[in-house]
């Protein structure tokens, strides 16, 4: 029989895998993620794809072999069925580790080993993925400063007379500026200043800085008694006693519901902030605000309106 025969007699056998090699196990490690920076933990999943039976031995020790990455926590591996075809398996598990450097890291990778019948371990080789690791620092900015200079040890050069006598003189003018505003405070009295109006409280809210969790509850606070009080004074009234709904209520009473509806709303989303139940950002805070600032405004053109129509 020729070789040609002898080959297509063969074939169909090795489309049956009577003659095709079979492969022992196949095993990859990915990330969950593509790109990250020094330091950020993320998941390292393995797969193993096996034939049933099989029970693959996992190094983690072998992820720790190079010092640039830390392994911060592992899971139980699981070994289920594997629908990709009949008779095999798949092992899985992962860990939770981080990378010290920047830049393209390929993956560690555990150690894959498998019993052979004579009792010989046999490795398999990971194919292993690769992610961007970004550093914190912009370049350059870890980079060690050049060290000053000593200060010399030479006698110190002499300043010149007015020199050395600029402090003593700034001193006495200083002195006889403090004795003349005190004569002058005691002759005519002390000014009494007057207290902020509302609506000078509430731009003064818009000033200030809003970045902390408590001065953005006390911005909450003193912009709801800025309104209410604007409010009560444009309206004459002064209902200090009532909470934010009850002054809403006798509000609505007092100008009608349509009109009461917008500062009645606002009070309602400031008082869970005031109680410590919400805590909004520096942003929402200055809008609520400049929010109250308006609405202040408009009841005081109403009041005007009202009163120059009677």
């Amino acid at each position: 029989m020729s070789c040609t025969a002898l080959l297509l007699a063969l074939y169909p056998c090795a489309l049956q895998g009577d003659l095709a090699p079979t492969l022992r196990a196949e095993a990859r490690v990915e990330a969950d993620v593509a790109a990250l920076e020094v330091g950020e933990p993320f998941t390292l999943r393995l797969l193993v794809r096996h034939a049933q039976g099989d029970a693959p031995a996992i190094e983690a020790a072998y992820l720790e072999v190079d010092p640039t990455w830390a392994v911060l926590g592992g899971s139980e591996r699981t070994t289920l069925p594997d629908p990709a075809g009949e008779g095999l398996a798949a092992t899985r598990a992962s860990w939770r580790v981080c990378s010290l450097e920047p830049g393209m890291r390929e993956l560690p990778a555990p150690r894959v080993t498998f019993t052979q019948a004579g009792g010989e371990r046999e490795t398999c080789e990971v194919v292993r993925a690769s992610v961007e690791v970004q550093a914190v620092l912009a370049p350059g900015e870890d980079e060690p400063r050049p060290l000053g200079g000593f200060l010399g040890l030479g006698p110190r050069p002499q300043r010149s007379i007015w020199l050395r006598a600029a402090p003593w003189i700034a001193a006495a003018a200083l002195l006889v500026a403090s004795a003349w505003v005190w004569r002058a405070r005691r002759r005519r009295g002390v000014r009494a200043t007057a207290a902020p109006t509302p609506l000078e409280r509430l731009a003064a809210l818009e000033e200030l800085g809003l970045e902390r969790p408590e001065a953005v509850v006390a911005a909450h606070v003193e912009l709801a008694r800025a309104l209410r009080e604007h409010v009560d004074g444009a309206l004459g009234e002064s209902p200090a006693g009532l909470t934010d709904r009850e002054w809403s209520c006798r509000l609505s009473q007092r100008i009608g519901a349509e009109r009461a509806r917008p500062i009645a709303e606002l009070l309602a989303a400031c008082e869970p902030v005031k109680y410590g139940a919400e805590r909004p950002t520096h942003w929402a805070a200055r809008e609520r605000v400049a929010r109250a600032r308006e609405l202040a405004s408009a009841a005081a053109r109403a009041q005007e309106s009202a009163e120059v129509a009677r």
